[in-house]
């Protein structure tokens, strides 16, 4: 009989990330659940980084000498740790990029770090986003400059928790032409989504980056986060947020705006568009599963970047597989309640899955990924069976055919999305 496992009140998961391991060394730490190896945290983020370098922060194959300079620039600028007198905050919620983009190296996703997890409330006027911490701090002036929620909820508030997502391949994801996006949405499919239309340097382009879609390129989705995270005004927004609890916020910044003027942003879109993919497998008896079961009417295996000679060499017509048609979809109840742009509160983006090796191992005592509204999996197929919960969620029939399936047929879909 084995010895109970050890808990703690509050798991630690910023000194340990669930150990995401290779076949190979994973086996050896299914019998540890997170919460239980603090104390030997970073010997496992040790040896997880050894076994997962080559997952995040690679650049592209076949990249000239000028993008791999361009590339290695960008990946110092990731790291960069803003301060005040660059134009950090008012409110922030970490000083750089990779500090929340961390694991297994900058460029991939949070970890489970649980002050990288943000939360969005739509008692929040001019921004949803809610800062964590504020550069008073470091000012003496914590009283004026910060913005606090309420415990309570407001009648009608809706709130979510978000976590950040790898970046690898999203030079990719940006390559691939609004066109063969919004052939999906006017496809006669069972689960026909939507493309969210936005408007960038006055064109009308097709989001892709972000939750909801709601940005269209690197640039305008770089530049929301240096101002949602940091505090950080460029030439595409100028202007710091008007925080919606405590206006007198603004006022703590007291560097002129825009605080970047252009260097920085550019360093990092050139790091993100030559950021290796995740490696991802099309092919295998789980496809066609995947596709008989209807998951693949949102979850598109395969799409393709464009031909257009602007487009850099190393990202020109390639294959991407992706698992997503980047549309929006409604999601019933399993939305996140949090409008944004033209998508409306129950509508998400299709999650692309090819980085799913990375996020779910294998094994039933791991703790999974952060879902919506703060809700964990153990494993893969619990995941796909809590993807919906509700009638009204456009993967509810196709989850009650997984449901349906023998567990072997289930085996193969999770080791068709969890294959490298």
């Amino acid at each position: 009989m084995r010895s109970p496992r050890p808990t703690f009140p509050t798991p630690c998961p910023c000194l340990c990330p669930r150990p995401r391991l290779r076949p190979n060394l994973r086996s050896y730490f299914l019998s540890f659940r997170a919460d239980a190896v603090c104390p030997y945290g970073w010997l496992i983020v040790t040896i997880f980084i050894l076994c997962n370098a080559t997952q995040a922060q690679q650049p592209l194959p076949d990249l000239t000498p000028s993008e791999l300079q361009l590339f290695n620039a960008g990946k110092i600028a990731f790291s960069h740790r803003f301060s005040i007198e660059e134009g950090l905050g008012p409110l922030f919620n970490e000083r750089s990029c990779a500090g929340c983009h961390r694991f297994p190296e900058p460029g991939g996703d949070e970890g489970l770090c649980e002050h990288c997890l943000v939360t969005r409330a739509t008692s929040l006027s001019g921004s949803t986003l809610h800062q964590r911490y504020s550069i008073g701090i470091e000012r003496g002036d914590l009283a004026r400059c910060r913005e606090e929620l309420s415990q309570e909820l407001a009648a009608e508030e809706r709130r979510t928790i978000r976590r950040p997502l790898s970046l690898s391949g999203v030079g990719l994801i940006e390559a691939i032409p609004d066109e063969a996006i919004l052939a999906l949405a006017k496809s006669e499919r069972p689960n026909q989504g939507r493309a969210h239309l936005v408007i960038e340097n006055n064109k009308r382009r097709i989001g892709r980056f972000g939750w909801k879609a709601q940005f269209a390129t690197l640039e305008s989705f770089t530049a929301d986060s240096l101002l949602e995270e940091h505090g950080i005004t460029t030439p595409l927004i100028k202007a710091e947020n008007l925080y919606g609890i405590n206006r007198s916020v603004t006022g703590c910044d007291q560097i002129s705006d825009p605080e970047d003027r252009g260097d920085q942003i550019l360093a990092l879109v050139n790091f993100q568009k030559f950021l290796k993919p995740p490696t991802s497998a099309v092919k295998g008896k789980g496809l066609g599963l995947f596709k008989k079961i209807g998951c693949a009417d949102c979850h598109t295996p395969l799409l393709r970047t464009g031909t257009d000679p602007l487009i850099p060499e190393a990202l020109r017509d390639k294959e991407v597989p992706l698992f997503s048609d980047l549309l929006l979809h409604e999601m019933g109840e399993d939305g996140d309640g949090i409008p944004q742009g033209d998508a409306r509160s129950s509508e998400m983006r299709t999650a692309p899955l090819w980085n799913l090796s990375t996020r779910f191992p294998s094994g039933p005592e791991n703790p999974g990924s952060l879902y919506h509204n703060r809700r964990y999996y153990p494993n893969l197929i619990a995941g796909i069976i809590g993807h919906a919960s509700s009638k009204e969620n456009k993967a509810f029939d196709a989850i009650v055919r997984f449901r349906a399936l023998s567990i072997e047929e289930q085996v193969l879909i999770t080791q068709l999305l969890s294959s490298k």
